[in-house]
């Protein structure tokens, strides 16, 4: 953000607000060979990319002193650094013990960028409560060695059941985590017990600040089943569920993960039209530290649908709803006894056309 003061006072004075203002640059650079081999019964490949990540965030410190005036003292720019390597490995095979049985083996290493908001390095804080939220520069990405074993079964056509288990060894995960910092703000109620007078209204505070930090690392494992079926003349039925049970090394629970989902879909489908029904649910699961306290989101389940009308080869009507069952999202701290959001987003539809040329 580019900020170019006036005279103090006039109407087109305007001041940035430093915590709340920043600029990140990443530059990611890869490269990655493959291999494929094949034999009696059996096919697969080997892979090794290399990615380089490059990030640059750029803030503002607030009272430092030789900056740039600012209601909230001296403004000086500062300018977080951070690069990393990842070497990510991958293997894949496939054996067909039959026509109709495929057993399939995969192991890879992955990683996943943070996004922009929680390698911000900026802070909101909420005054009248003493507590904030920020990002974090210094973030390393989401980093896990995993290894997935499946079989599937096609015993009819248009007709499958899958069994998979799985196993993530999380090197490195997300997670909030709460601290005292000291913060600058504006108020004609300070708690004198965590604040110190600046001059006027503005006061130095003591903030329990929230920020992502690099967990340290779990496990995650479970079971996947699944089947599709078809049933009579076009119409037919998937379900699929999944256990997972993470862990991080201290104890923790994982953040997102819910132990138990499933998901069951009928479906209609000829030439010209497609229709599907979907219930979808999901166990209650951690979400992440929210303004210095547990935040967890309680069991949800929604009914979803969509259709496809295939006017001509290359043109196609689309329609889709979301939570037709309008189903509110319920999220506490600790135990359901104490609510902290209720959600009601509503039901969702849209309609659309896809053209093919």
């Amino acid at each position: 953000m580019e900020w170019t003061p006036s005279t103090p006072g006039s109407a087109d004075y305007k001041f940035l607000s430093p915590t709340d203002s920043y600029t990140i640059e990443e530059k990611a650079f890869g490269g990655y060979a493959m291999g494929a081999f094949e034999g009696e019964g059996y096919r697969g490949n080997v892979g090794l990319r290399v990615v380089r990540t490059e990030q640059t965030a750029d803030g503002w410190l607030v009272g430092a002193g030789g900056g740039t005036p600012n209601p909230f003292g001296d403004i000086t720019p500062v300018t977080y650094k951070n690069n990393y390597t990842d070497v990510l490995p991958s293997f894949n095979v496939a054996f067909d013990l039959s026509e109709d049985l495929v057993v399939r083996f995969a192991a890879a290493r992955v990683m996943a960028r943070p996004d922009y908001a929680k390698i911000a390095p900026q802070v909101s804080v909420t005054p009248s409560i003493y507590t904030g939220i920020g990002g974090n520069p210094q973030l390393d990405p989401y980093r896990a060695n995993q290894f997935d074993l499946s079989a599937e079964w096609y015993y009819a056509p248009q007709s499958a059941l899958t069994v998979a288990v799985f196993y993530k060894d999380i090197l490195s995960y997300l997670v909030n985590e709460t601290n005292e910092e000291m913060q600058r703000v504006e108020t004609n109620t300070p708690d004198l017990s965590r604040c110190t007078s600046i001059s006027g209204a503005l006061y130095n505070c003591r903030f329990d600040i929230t920020r992502p930090v690099n967990g340290p690392g779990g496990r995650n494992q479970g079971l996947e089943v699944a089947v599709q079926q078809p049933v009579w003349n076009g119409f037919g039925v998937q379900a699929n569920y999944t256990y997972s049970d993470a862990k991080a090394n201290n104890g923790d629970p994982i953040p997102g993960n819910s132990k138990h989902s499933y998901n069951l879909t009928g479906w209609y489908e000829n030439d010209r039209f497609s229709a599907r029904l979907s219930y979808n649910y999901r166990s209650k699961y951690f979400v992440d530290i929210d303004r210095a306290a547990q935040l967890n989101s309680a069991s949800s389940k929604s009914l979803d649908a969509s259709a496809s009308f295939n006017v001509t080869e290359n043109i196609a009507l689309t329609a889709d709803a979301v939570n037709l069952t309008d189903e509110i999202l319920k999220f506490y701290s600790g135990t359901e006894s104490r609510p902290r959001a209720y959600y009601r987003n509503g039901r969702v539809f849209y309609v659309g056309a896809r053209l093919k040329f």
